[in-house]
């Protein structure tokens, strides 16, 4: 899949303009050279609360977004502890590839795909999990794993030895998981049950205290809207700062690490259906009456956001799932710069995102033709601009 997309990125024309192409080390460059560019009013550091002016996001109009494909790795997984579905990616700090998904043990790969060992094991002891969890690793290379069925994190360091373990609060659902050290783990929990707790907290866990901290919520919504998606959290670790969003409605939240909430990023579509028949609501970009065929005065059609990642220089990464009628699915992205500056949107994307590294991309790669080889594959981002 990842060949096949290669040839079907946009290739921008550099003959007739003289072009500057920026990686996302320096994009900001690219920024101050747009007459039309509307920074937001910033108050302070990056721990204080910051306020989004209302404006137009064309600040890189003259700019294109490009994906450029650099390498397919493949995991060379052990016969004994096969992966079932690539779900989760991360890396450590020695650039290992940490990665999971639901039924399977975390396994631990080098940069070239090669198994180094298994992060832990299943069971219900001491570092051991079930196969329902979620993990991340922070910046030092420390792995978090959550598990939803004992409701215990389990730490590791440089994602193999085992360090301990503390409880989560009774009946915690966790859908997400980012960390930046052992007091800032931030989580969100998605289980409506809770009285003590709102649906789709965001929470802050610190392990050396053993406590959670009620940080954030987003809006309260229908049990029944979350069974496609329950939502995303990222930090952006250079400047303090948490993004997060119920993956339904579109709307990405930035906060600093102690809560304060700092603005939306974005807006939903100006169009939506409401398709009862699949119990949420779907969100489309365009005017309805470009919709395809319906079922029943209902668009079949369905979009949703299925990823959330924010790079070390502070570009969000948003990827959308849209399937139309009888159209191919879709999968495309969105990205924004540190100052909430929309940059691009509607960048075709080849699988799912698991995970960025400053302007490096990661998307699954499922080789079903190679009895379900999974592995990933790398591309890097670039603004090509027009002088």
């Amino acid at each position: 899949m990842a060949q096949n997309s290669r040839n079907s990125m946009k290739q921008w024309p550099i003959h007739k303009t003289c072009v500057a192409v920026i990686l996302f080390l320096v994009l900001a460059s690219c920024r101050e050279n747009n007459p039309r560019n509307k920074s937001a009013r910033v108050n302070g550091d990056s721990d204080s609360q910051v306020t989004f002016e209302e404006r137009e996001f064309s600040t890189y109009e003259n700019c294109s977004f490009e994906l450029t494909f650099r390498d397919s790795i493949l995991f060379d997984t052990p016969s004994e502890l096969p992966i079932g579905y690539l779900s989760m990616v991360s890396q450590d700090a020695s650039n290992n590839f940490v990665v999971g998904g639901l039924g399977q043990h975390v396994l631990v790969f080098d940069s070239l795909g090669s198994f180094l060992w298994s992060a832990g094991q299943f069971g219900g002891g001491p570092g051991e999990y079930s196969s329902n969890y979620v993990f991340d690793t922070d910046p030092n290379g420390t792995l978090y794993i959550v598990d939803n069925v004992t409701r215990r994190i389990h730490q590791y360091a440089d994602s193999k030895e085992y360090v301990r373990s503390a409880a989560l609060p009774h009946k915690s659902s966790i859908r997400n998981i980012s960390a930046f050290g052992e007091n800032h783990i931030f989580l969100l929990n998605e289980d409506y049950r809770l009285r003590d707790l709102q649906p789709y907290s965001i929470l802050r866990f610190s392990l050396a205290e053993e406590r959670f901290i009620t940080w954030g919520k987003i809006d309260a919504i229908s049990i029944l809207q979350t069974f496609l998606q329950g939502g995303g959290v990222s930090i952006d670790p250079n400047r303090k700062k948490i993004y997060y969003g119920y993956m339904g409605d579109y709307l990405i939240h930035s906060a600093t690490f102690d809560g304060t909430h700092i603005g939306v990023l974005n807006s939903k579509p100006k169009y939506f259906v409401k398709a009862e028949k699949d119990l949420l609501l779907e969100y489309f970009d365009q005017d309805p009456s470009e919709f395809p065929q319906s079922v029943n005065g209902y668009s079949i059609g369905v979009s949703w956001v299925i990823a959330l990642e924010v790079s070390s220089t502070g570009f969000i990464f948003q990827q959308i799932l849209k399937k139309l009628d009888e159209d191919p699915v879709e999968m495309y992205l969105e990205v924004w710069d540190a100052d909430g500056r929309k940059v691009t949107s509607q960048v075709e994307t080849p699988d799912e995102l698991l995970h960025v590294d400053t302007n490096t991309l990661y998307f699954r790669i499922d080789l079903e033709e190679e009895n379900d080889r999974y592995g990933v594959a790398k591309y890097t981002s670039s603004l090509i601009c027009e002088s």
